[in-house]
């Protein structure tokens, strides 16, 4: 029997989902450590271990806790996140199996999951394309519905930060020694193992970064600008409708604090990445094609770079009317548009290759490869953009759906039998038997 460690999921219940999943079609004895109440507010299985420690003390109560449970396998939500970025190397070490999710490298209806990491990470980053093969047949395109508001979304994510905040409210105002012991029967608290590497203080989980009303402050900023910005776009898409067709480069620009900037790029910010762009735009964009910089609509109540676009533009003596920079407009609106689309390493970057759009990305991209993406330097980008090659593009997509994608969402409630969203190459290499 194989011993598996959860950790850091994904807001919502999947992992909740995950772990009565393998426990019913494999032979697993599954445990799960929690960072913060959010954590277990989702989680509602046997063997949840509360981590109350510091950081840096993190690794030494991993390493004793594998030791102490016998774990050979451990499954992690993004391999990028500090938590997990400690201890890859330790469990290398210890010859752990390690199984990173990510959110899928097709979008929306797709999760990833791969061995050993994910991005520039995964095993697959080095290979040649030639090496992708798709195993034939696919597994079947299950239905799924899009779901035409974040509302879903929103509410985990209330469920979540709120139970963060409440945890933090409620063990300031209570006695200590009454919280604990409604802790230990609501969370069956194992405690055993926790106090010898600390002793409780005073929070639950005291050391984890806790929320602050600035959160508050850009949800509700996040929705008015969706507001204003939807009604002062539509002047901006009719000035574009009225371009000539394949004049438009589209940058769609990441959350600030994306690992594709902070662990699988050069560029220490956004703005770094837009002035780059801008000057190479400068130098070598044809005088009559336009540049049109997407904001993500998640970072939307927390960055604005209208100022540093509008300043760079005039440092490099751009024309203002051949720069836009919008938020609500979707990238579909764009494609029939676009001339090329330049990104750091964005699942759009991939949307924009299936609509045969040439694409250059600047990060360590795990679709950046010969015939699909643009090989040479962003300034012969504006000018010869390489076109990529449907075959190659529809053959890495089939690799994905074939060994690394399920067909589901972290976000939203599962529609089908886990088992049928996970492809039959994914399910051998984790050892899965129906029922």
């Amino acid at each position: 029997m194989k011993h598996t460690l959860l950790l850091q999921g994904p807001i919502g219940p999947f992992f909740d989902q995950w772990a009565r999943f393998l426990k019913k079609n494999s032979q697993r004895q599954i445990w799960e450590i929690h960072f913060n109440w959010g954590d277990s507010c989702f989680y509602h299985q046997r063997n949840a271990y509360h981590y109350r420690g510091t950081f840096d003390a993190w690794p030494d109560f991993f390493k004793k806790f594998v030791a102490n449970h016998n774990i050979s396998e451990v499954f992690l939500c993004g391999d990028c996140r500090p938590y997990h970025q400690s201890i890859i190397s330790l469990c290398k070490k210890l010859s752990l199996d390690i199984w990173v999710f990510e959110e899928g490298y097709l979008r929306p209806q797709y999760i990833a999951l791969e061995k050993n990491g994910v991005n520039a990470f995964s095993d697959d980053y080095k290979k040649s394309l030639d090496a992708l093969q798709p195993s034939m047949p696919l597994p079947p395109l299950l239905p799924y519905r899009r779901h035409r508001t974040p509302l879903s979304f929103i509410w985990l994510s209330i469920r979540y930060y709120g139970s963060i905040v409440l945890e933090k409210f409620t063990t300031r105002i209570s006695n200590n020694a009454i919280i604990q012991k409604v802790r230990t029967l609501l969370f069956r608290q194992q405690p055993s193992l926790e106090k010898e590497i600390y002793h409780p203080q005073k929070f639950y989980y005291c050391h984890y970064r806790s929320m602050t009303p600035k959160e508050i402050f850009y949800f509700m900023r996040s929705f008015t600008r969706k507001i204003t910005y939807a009604a002062r776009e539509h002047n901006i898409r009719e000035k574009l409708r009225s371009l000539p067709k394949r004049s438009l480069f589209i940058v769609p620009l990441q959350i600030a604090n994306d690992s594709q900037i902070t662990g699988h790029s050069n560029f220490p910010n956004i703005e770094a990445f837009i002035t780059e762009v801008l000057q190479s735009f400068a130098r070598s964009a044809p005088d009559d094609t336009f540049i049109v910089f997407k904001h993500h609509p998640l970072d939307r109540g927390h960055c604005h770079y209208g100022k540093h676009i509008d300043h760079t533009v005039q440092q490099l003596r751009i024309n203002p009317q051949r720069v836009f920079y919008v938020h609500t407009t979707t990238l579909s609106f764009f494609w029939p548009r676009a001339l090329g689309c330049i990104t750091i390493n964005s699942t759009s970057g991939f949307h924009a290759l299936q609509n045969g759009i040439p694409t250059i990305c600047l990060g360590r991209c795990l679709y950046h490869r010969e015939s699909i993406t643009h090989t040479g330097s962003l300034d012969d980008f504006w000018t010869h953009p390489q076109k990529p090659q449907r075959t190659s593009v529809q053959q890495l997509a089939n690799y994905w759906k074939s060994h690394v994608l399920i067909q589901a969402s972290f976000y939203h409630p599962l529609r089908h039998d886990l088992w049928d969203c996970i492809p039959p190459c994914l399910r051998k290499e984790l050892d899965l038997h129906k029922g």
